[in-house]
């Protein structure tokens, strides 16, 4: 018996966390028997508005909204309906709740800690949304975690189904190549541009080892600048990602010890080993585990942490292999597509029942 499933994501195929968390998940799921169409709030042009730093316009995001209203009412042709996060943000989960109302099955699925976005806000609107998450949580039929964090929030919700998928990727796509020949280092970071103020974390440590060691800074989707130390900044695209991470020699993932932070899902240390890269980050949430278990680098709080860790790594050419190649062993076993299907395709399978 085939399962229909509907997959209310938040973005278009070009925004990370919709890709990651449903869609590359569309097509191998075919095999189980498992059919996903897919109903994205935001479109492509919406994400590159957001990445080319022009804003949201409010009224596509109006629009967006009414469209979503209107596709709810198709669920009833489904088997499983399955939302990323939530149907609508920043409004009462009114819409999950008739779901439940009407007995639908649903799945939410959580990547980074939304329900922050509520609970430790300063806007009074907000606030008065904060147990918004745990109400959709509670009521779902499964939640699918990226963490632990996520986990324990949903225990805490009193969900009834929690699952840990972490986000993963396709090893297929993401291949480890030879460390860069070339005498100068390239350190890399990936990100947007809310979120490339996380390098100022690293800032002074750049500043210091640029006294010892040739190295640029790659910035791969955002602008970031730098009088001391060089800086290349590359427009992010879905075509030329990965190739723009296996370009680099070590990859960063600096991040202030916050709530929201805490819930993250450690995706871009994912990626850099998938490269068969080296690893440096903040031990903030799962990224201290992602660290550890992998043995693909270091883990760094203070400037002189990263200042040591950048150095030791920027002077050893084979301390960056071997750490690239324990990586990549690591993605392979924990964080690849091909592991995670078939545990997919469990999940709807068993709420279909």
């Amino acid at each position: 018996m085939s399962t229909k499933v509907i997959a209310f994501t938040r973005y278009a195929i070009n925004g990370a966390s919709s890709r990651l968390r449903i869609y590359q998940y569309v097509a191998p799921l075919v095999d189980y028997g498992i059919f996903i169409e897919v109903s994205p709030l935001f479109d492509k042009d919406y994400i590159e508005r957001l990445y080319s730093e022009k804003g949201k316009s409010y009224l596509s995001v109006a629009i967006a909204y009414i469209k979503r209203i209107i596709n709810l009412f198709s669920v009833i042709r489904y088997d499983v309906i399955f939302i990323e996060k939530e149907l609508l943000p920043n409004i009462p989960g009114v819409f999950e709740y008739l779901l439940y109302s009407m007995e639908k099955k649903y799945i939410v699925d959580y990547d980074d800690a939304v329900f922050h976005c509520y609970d430790q806000s300063n806007n009074y609107y907000m606030k008065l949304l904060s147990k918004k998450i745990d109400k959709i949580m509670s009521r779902s039929s499964m939640v699918i975690c990226g963490n632990d964090y996520i986990a324990a929030r949903s225990s805490n919700a009193n969900a009834k189904n929690i699952q840990i998928l972490p986000t993963v990727v396709d090893t297929n796509k993401y291949k480890a190549l030879a460390v860069n020949s070339n005498s100068q280092i390239v350190i890399g970071w990936i990100g947007t541009p809310s979120t490339v103020h996380l390098l100022e974390i690293v800032r002074c440590s750049l500043e210091a080892l640029n006294e010892d060691f040739d190295f640029i800074l790659c910035v791969i989707g955002a602008k970031f600048s730098s009088d001391i130390f060089k800086v290349e900044c590359i427009k992010w695209s879905e075509n030329t990602e990965i190739k723009s991470i296996q370009a680099i020699d070590i990859g960063i993932m600096p991040l202030n010890d916050g709530l929201f932070e805490r819930g993250k899902c450690g995706y871009k240390l994912i990626q850099y080993m998938a490269c068969g890269k080296p690893i440096i980050a903040s031990p903030v949430g799962v990224n201290e585990k992602i660290v550890k278990e992998s043995n693909a680098g270091y883990l760094a709080i203070t400037v002189v942490d990263w200042t040591r860790a950048l150095g030791v790594l920027c002077a050893t050419k084979k301390l960056r292999t071997d750490f690239g190649v324990m990586g990549r062993s690591h993605v392979e076993k924990k964080y690849s597509l091909g592991e995670a299907v078939p545990k997919m395709a469990h999940l709807f399978k068993t709420i279909k029942q």
